[in-house]
């Protein structure tokens, strides 16, 4: 199942120099995500996959129906960026979503 994260608040930003653990509140899909993982980080400018630059080092957490990624850091100012994000649900269901990223100066 594939999904995709509303902002409430607006979309996420990151300003230079910052270190950010976004957190993904799953209560809407599942109120007891277990297997989690940050798939990959997209560079929306050209579709690489840069997460061993910007989500160099970490792995997620869970608490309750909030998964927290790693650190998002050294990103390059002006780019958009998409988290891939997976993880299992209730009844052993496997979702797949993301988080969209603009990095200001």
């Amino acid at each position: 199942m594939s999904l995709e994260a509303s902002y409430p608040n607006g979309r996420p930003t990151w300003h230079t120099g910052e270190s950010i653990a976004y957190g993904l509140d799953t209560a809407k899909w599942t109120l007891t995500p277990t297997v989690t993982s940050v798939l990959e980080v997209i560079d929306e400018s050209d579709g690489a996959n840069v997460k061993s630059t910007v989500m160099p080092s970490g792995s997620t957490s869970v608490s309750n129906s909030i998964i927290t990624l790693p650190l998002f850091k050294l990103a390059t100012v002006g780019k958009e960026y998409r988290i891939e994000i997976q993880f299992t649900g209730d009844a052993a269901s496997v979702v797949r979503t993301h988080i969209r990223v603009k990095a200001l100066v």
